[in-house]
C-alpha cells in the first residue's frame, strides 16, 4: 500500500480542501497521507478529523521560511502557525516538542541544485529523517538523493511524498508499505527500519521504483575506494 508523506491543501497553497485531499487520496489507493501545509497544522488536523478507518492521516506542517532548507514536521496534534526562526533554532524547538522532522527535497527540485543545509552536519544531526523522493523533482534528482541518503547514518529515517498541491499529483512519489500502520508510532517504526520500497513516478511513461534494502545492500557491497 502507498504512503504519501508530503501534501498540501487550501490551508496553504494547495487547491484541495483537507476533506477533498483525503477523498482523492483514498480513491487513488493511498492508505497513509501526511498533510504538510506551509507554516500551519490546520489542514492536517482537519484532514485527520475526517479520515476513514482504512486510512492513516498524519497531521503535519512544512517550514519553508528560510533559504537553507524546507523542513517537514510530522505528528503535530495541536493547531500551530509557524513564524520565522533561524533553521537550527527551529530544529532545536522541534526536538523540545518531540516532533518528527524531515529534511524535505534536500537537492531541491532540479537535477543540479541543492539546499545548503544538505551539507550541514548540524542540520543532519538534528533532523530525524530525509525525504529521498519528491513528486515535483525528476527521477534523476530522486536517484541522486537516494545515493546521498545511503551514506547517512543508518538511524536516519527516510520518507517520500508527492508534494502534491492538486489531485493529479497525489501519489506521484511515496513509499510502498507492507501493511497499514495502526497509528503514527507504528509508521515511525517502519520509517526508521526502512521497511518499504520507494516510489518515484514523475513521468507517467517511465515509472521508477527503488527498493531501499536492495540499494543499501548494493552500496554496501561496493569497495570503499569506489564510493
Amino acid at each position: 500500500m502507498l504512503a504519501d508523506l508530503h501534501t498540501h491543501t487550501t490551508c496553504s497553497d494547495g487547491l484541495l480542501t483537507p476533506r477533498e485531499l483525503v477523498l482523492h487520496a483514498r480513491q487513488k489507493g493511498i492508505k497513509v497521507v501526511a498533510v504538510t501545509d506551509h507554516e500551519t497544522s490546520k489542514g492536517g488536523l482537519l484532514a485527520a478529523a475526517c479520515s476513514p478507518r482504512d486510512m492513516l492521516v498524519v497531521p503535519g506542517m512544512e517550514y519553508s521560511l528560510c533559504s537553507e532548507a524546507h523542513i517537514l514536521v510530522l505528528g503535530v496534534q495541536e493547531q500551530l502557525v509557524l513564524q520565522y526562526r533561524p533553521l537550527l533554532e527551529f530544529l532545536e524547538w522541534c526536538k523540545e516538542q518531540q516532533y518528527f522532522t524531515v529534511l524535505a527535497h534536500p537537492f531541491g527540485k532540479y537535477a543540479f541544485m541543492k539546499f545548503s543545509a544538505t551539507d550541514s552536519k548540524e542540520v543532519l544531526k538534528l533532523v530525524d529523517a530525509v525525504e529521498v523522493a519528491n513528486g515535483t523533482a525528476g527521477p534523476l534528482c530522486a536517484y541522486r538523493t537516494l545515493l546521498w541518503a545511503t551514506n547517512l547514518p543508518k538511524n536516519k529515517a527516510w520518507t517520500a511524498g508527492s508534494d502534491a498541491h492538486v489531485a493529479a499529483a497525489l501519489g506521484t512519489a511515496g513509499l510502498w508499505l507492507k501493511e497499514l500502520p495502526r497509528n503514527f508510532d507504528e509508521l515511525l517504526d517502519v520509517l526508521k527500519k526502512k521497511e518499504f520500497s520507494v516510489k518515484i513516478n514523475k513521468n507517467p511513461a517511465a515509472p521508477f521504483i527503488f527498493t531501499s534494502s536492495s540499494i543499501l545492500q548494493r552500496m554496501m557491497r561496493r569497495p570503499k575506494a569506489e564510493r
